[in-house]
């Protein structure tokens, strides 16, 4: 990086930390989504509801006794593979990223959503379904601020599957907000290594990532099957690579749709801080693994400033 590049990422951050009162926003209505869930494959309604400020992201589990709710944060994680789920008590949430995603790009820090099982629809393996609903309604703003947390120094995940090769980093913001570059790289003649970079907006988030789809080889539905995975889906439902590298009764969106949807992934478990986030972030092959680790490590090196402002900094 040049001298001029540093002097200018420090004069934005420097504006960035003078400027940190973001408007809380809700939805404008209330909005319903029906669909099958992937990992056990119950019908299950997700309903959106608007929230006072403050509230953050709860999802209330309306088909258990005293309909128990659970906030969309990492303190109530739980540990599953190949996917991000939250619980408390005998209330759980299977699959939170695709439909966290969407409300975290939008700036939608307070609402309830009602759901009547342990997992989020399917839907086509993307967000759009999710971003659809709640386009129909809207959003509005809410009378009162929240504070993003601003990276000042980098933090780096290694650990888990791949370890020395499976990484994420974010460093201090060359934007007003996030921006994400997430490598694949899959030793498969129908992925193989894709890149995507995106400052995280409405827009582009709209435009660029929503729609990316989950992505599973063909050698890996008996395995998951077997675990009464992904029962109700099939091949049209989420993109299946057979292993000459084609797609099974399915096109992509984009050439690099993969790597897009696993931007998407980060973008929905980010989510789990509570706030928004500012920083430049680079994944390298990571998961929900390396994700989590990296909003927890966030979490942990956290500054509260007297204005309000939460900046990460002093990372050993």
């Amino acid at each position: 990086m040049s001298g001029n590049n540093v002097a200018d990422r420090s004069t934005i951050l420097s504006s960035i930390i003078d400027e940190i009162a973001l408007p809380e926003r809700t939805l404008a209505g209330a909005v319903s989504v029906r669909g099958i869930g992937f990992v056990h494959g119950q019908d299950v309604t997700v309903q959106f509801r608007p929230a006072p400020a403050g509230t953050g992201i709860v999802f209330v589990r309306t088909d258990l006794p005293n309909k128990p709710s659970v906030p969309a944060r990492f303190e109530f994680l739980l540990h599953q593979n190949r996917r991000t789920a939250i619980g408390r008590g005998n209330a759980i949430i299977e699959m939170t990223e695709h439909l966290l995603a969407p409300l975290a790009a939008l700036g939608i820090t307070s609402a309830y959503i009602d759901i009547d099982s342990d997992e989020t629809p399917a839907g086509d393996g993307s967000s759009q379904v999710y971003l659809d609903a709640i386009d129909r309604v809207g959003t509005r703003t809410l009378d009162a601020n929240i504070a993003p947390v601003i990276i000042r120094e980098p933090i780096r995940i290694n650990e888990g599957i791949d370890e020395g090769t499976a990484s994420i980093e974010i460093r201090p913001p060359s934007i007003r907000g996030l921006r994400i570059t997430y490598d694949l790289a899959y030793d498969h003649p129908g992925i193989g290594e894709q890149t995507h970079t995106e400052a995280i907006t409405a827009s582009t988030f709209r435009q660029e990532i929503a729609a990316a789809r989950t992505f599973v080889l063909e050698q890996e539905v008996s395995a998951l099957r077997s675990m009464g995975i992904g029962l109700r889906q099939t091949s049209r439902d989420l993109l299946v690579y057979r292993a000459d590298g084609s797609i099974i009764e399915n096109n992509l969106r984009y050439p690099n749709e993969c790597a897009r949807h696993k931007l998407l992934d980060v973008v929905g478990d980010l989510a789990l801080l509570g706030r928004p986030i500012w920083g430049d972030l680079h994944a390298k092959k990571s998961g929900h693994r390396h994700n989590v680790a990296l909003v927890k490590s966030i979490f942990e090196h956290s500054v509260q400033h007297p204005g309000g402002s939460v900046s990460v900094r002093n990372v050993a």
